[in-house]
């Protein structure tokens, strides 16, 4: 087994568990009043769920870069995978009774905590990454370009900080927007071969 196989374990199992949150937390959601609930409720798993399918094509393409697999590179990844999985438990606000739609201010009540979590996890996200683009030989004034392109990682993390510090409803929907355009136009050319 290559050293890589270890790291697709590890992603699987944690991907896999936040993807069962985000389609369990959905169902609820459809299940119980579907169109009534506050449509920014709709926003935070979506975008969960196309990072927890993103995570895959960035996994993929570390795998020829040699000597990484060390003991702290894995609690490194690991500790970013468990605030992803905590990003997918967290992206459905909870209600006491499973009956009551979701409004405003259940949004409101989860919102810090979400993108707390979300802007916690792209500080690392934002760290692998200027780590791999150094790795793979890109040079300092080049790295400052391009990591605010949308293969880049500080807007996202810029926007989670924004939408943790704002109320706002129209901001938090452009937000939300933002941010799942930006991983679709970022991972659009990617490829599993």
């Amino acid at each position: 087994m290559e050293t890589f196989d270890y790291l697709v374990g590890l992603v699987s199992i944690v991907i896999g568990l936040g993807l069962a949150e985000v389609a369990g937390g959905m169902n609820r959601l459809l299940r119980k009043g579907g169109s009534k609930h506050d449509p920014l409720i709709f926003g935070p798993p979506i975008l969960v769920a196309l990072m927890l399918v993103s995570i895959w094509f960035d996994v993929w393409s570390v795998r020829r870069i040699a000597d990484l697999f060390s003991f702290p590179f894995f609690t490194l990844i690991f500790a970013q995978l468990m605030l992803l999985y905590l990003l997918a438990a967290a992206c459905i606000p909870n209600a006491t009774d499973q009956d009551v739609l979701l409004n405003h201010e259940s949004y409101e009540a989860n919102r810090p905590y979400f993108w707390r979590l979300f802007s916690a996890y792209q500080l690392m996200y934002l760290g692998f990454w200027i780590f791999f683009q150094t790795k793979k030989g890109l040079p300092p004034a080049a790295l400052l370009q391009r990591i605010f392109e949308p293969t880049g990682a500080a807007v996202p993390l810029i926007i989670g900080i924004a939408m943790a510090l704002t109320r706002r409803r129209s901001l938090q929907a452009t937000g939300l927007i933002l941010l799942m355009g930006w991983l679709i136009v970022g991972y659009w050319n990617y490829r599993i071969s």
